[in-house]
């Protein structure tokens, strides 16, 4: 009975358990979106690849947020490295979902160890001159308190 897998990376593993670590053919991703929701939404990344729900909300990478943190919504995921990836953020609502209106697809190119992505606000697509990507970052601990 083959076992299900739920990403790229988990089928990889599954078949190579050492492959991806020592090939490094992955980029661990985090979005960050500052959203506005009702109480009964969330939000989610949608796009062109298996592990953003090949532009089907129901299996968009679902992100989360805290009392502390909101409007901001974030997420992780491993992506395939130096891959093309198009994607947009959806509110996920009880009866309907909410995409983003842009004039185009929010994108980049998986590249490095580990991407940090600042999509700025929902429904607003950052010019050309605003840095959104920090590329093999350190993600802040959430461990650490300031007194």
């Amino acid at each position: 009975m083959m076992k299900k897998v739920n990403s790229l990376s988990e089928f990889l593993t599954a078949e190579h358990p050492q492959a991806p670590e020592k090939l490094n053919v992955f980029t661990d991703v985090v979005f960050q979106i500052k959203a506005e929701t009702e109480l009964s939404e969330s939000v989610a990344v949608c796009g062109d690849c298996f592990s953003l729900g090949f532009w089907q909300p129901k299996d968009a990478l679902k992100l989360t947020t805290t009392p502390a943190t909101y409007p901001t919504w974030t997420g992780r995921v491993k992506l395939p490295v130096s891959v093309p990836v198009n994607y947009r953020y959806v509110k996920l609502g009880a009866k309907e979902n909410n995409w983003e209106v842009l004039k185009a697809n929010r994108s980049f190119t998986t590249t490095g160890a580990a991407l940090y992505v600042d999509d700025g606000v929902f429904g607003v697509l950052p010019d050309a001159s605003t840095s959104r990507i920090r590329v093999d970052f350190s993600p802040p601990s959430h461990d650490n308190k300031v007194a």
